[in-house]
């Protein structure tokens, strides 16, 4: 028997819960900025291993094929999409387990890091790498330079070439995310499109290179990606039984192309009840860890990260209306990422639909055009005044007066 609501950590960096006399627990996916440095090394050295070490390797390249196989077909449909990368991302999951069973998938928040996304921590040397050289040329166009999972450490993708990236533009912010968060249980369909386009497939080409290819899941950061598109499916899903349960708990349809499985969507709509009795549960920073504000290799970061926080927990309790009224600065629109709507093959219908929701949580009133736009670095790194959303304080812009010509 155990003390009911008490907790405790359990066998392999589990964390579990006392629930009607029993203790449930759950496998940890923490934000990856947010880890203690001791699991998001374990988690990158399990990540080495898995690509480069039998028998691991041989398991993760196969899951590597199978998505570059299907990746023009059903899973980034609808239909699919969810449930068929909750299991990927479990699977891959699976594969480090056995390596270090203290480790699991974390996530990366990206949205935190709106308005400067590549100065964000996972882009050090010692975690995923940068960016790649766009200026030499042939093959080695875009290779990743440094880190761990570049050629100069002996890192290859599977098919023998280097990682490539192309940073490009900004990605959506922290107002954008709660927007799609507050999305009704009655509009799964809206939500799931927001998802899957804006904060999915955008992102993808954001990153470019191998991101923006049929070779993405190559890239280590797809699983980060990735895990942070199946976080927010499980935050929207927390609200309430209605939410859960939306769609796919209903549907009976084959995950596609799972060699020798049963399983259909409905087998992956519930992260608490996974086959085989596995129970992931997201877990929400207290802080955000360090926000860089220059570049990875600078030493100068906010001190006040936990702001980030508590202005994420403070929208999620306001008011659609009220989140649309913070003054925020315009990111990279849908619109003008043609790159990621033609590597997902998006229809036209559906590419209408994607840009009109992508208009939906995008910014409506400018930061520029108020008196006090951006004060602080820390502000405009994440695209609006974040100090003045996390204390509560009423979204306020008193526009600039033009000068007298």
């Amino acid at each position: 028997m155990c003390v009911e609501g008490s907790s405790r950590k359990g066998p392999c960096n589990t964390h579990c819960v006392c629930s009607a006399g029993q203790w449930s627990c759950c496998r940890r996916r923490q934000e990856i900025t947010a880890m203690n440095a001791g699991d998001r090394e374990a988690f990158f050295r399990a990540f080495l291993t898995m690509t480069t070490q039998e028998p691991h390797r041989t398991r993760h390249r196969a899951l590597l094929t199978l998505h570059r196989t299907l990746f023009d077909g059903r899973i980034h449909e609808q239909g699919q999409f969810l449930p068929w990368h909750r299991w990927y991302l479990l699977q891959v999951e699976n594969i480090l387990r056995q390596i270090n069973c203290s480790v699991t998938l974390p996530y990366f928040d990206w949205s935190t890091h709106s308005h400067s996304p590549w100065s964000a921590p996972v882009w050090l040397t010692t975690h995923a790498g940068g960016n790649g050289n766009c200026s030499a040329s042939g093959s080695q166009r875009c290779c990743i330079q440094t880190g761990r999972f570049s050629t100069s450490q002996g890192w290859r993708k599977s098919n023998g070439e280097c990682l490539k990236r192309e940073f490009d533009g900004t990605l959506p912010d922290m107002p954008a995310v709660a927007l799609l968060l507050a999305t009704p249980v009655a509009e799964f369909s809206r939500f799931e499109t927001t998802l899957r386009g804006p904060l999915h497939d955008g992102p993808h080409c954001a990153f470019g290179g191998d991101m923006c290819s049929t070779y993405a899941a190559e890239d280590p950061v797809f699983n980060l990606h990735h895990a942070f598109i199946d976080a927010l499916w499980y935050r929207w899903q927390s609200k309430s039984p209605a939410h859960l349960m939306a769609y796919f708990s209903y549907r009976s349809t084959r995950l596609t192309s799972v060699t020798g499985s049963t399983a259909t969507v409905r087998h992956y709509y519930n992260n608490h009840q996974l086959p085989g009795g596995i129970n992931i549960c997201y877990e929400e920073p207290e802080s955000t860890g360090p926000i860089v504000v220059s570049s990875p290799s600078a030493a100068s970061t906010m001190s006040s990260q936990s702001v980030v926080t508590a202005a994420q927990q403070a929208m999620s309790r306001l008011s659609t209306s009220s989140i649309k009224a913070i003054p925020r600065s315009p990111y990279t629109s849908l619109a003008k990422r043609s790159k990621s709507l033609g590597l997902f093959h998006v229809s036209a219908a559906e590419r209408a639909k994607m840009i009109q929701y992508d208009r939906a949580i995008r910014p409506q009133v400018s930061a520029s055009k108020c008196v006090r736009a951006l004060p602080t670095a820390l502000d405009r790194h994440v695209g609006f005044r974040v100090e003045a959303v996390a204390s509560g304080a009423k979204p306020t812009c008193k526009v600039r007066r033009e000068a007298e010509p």
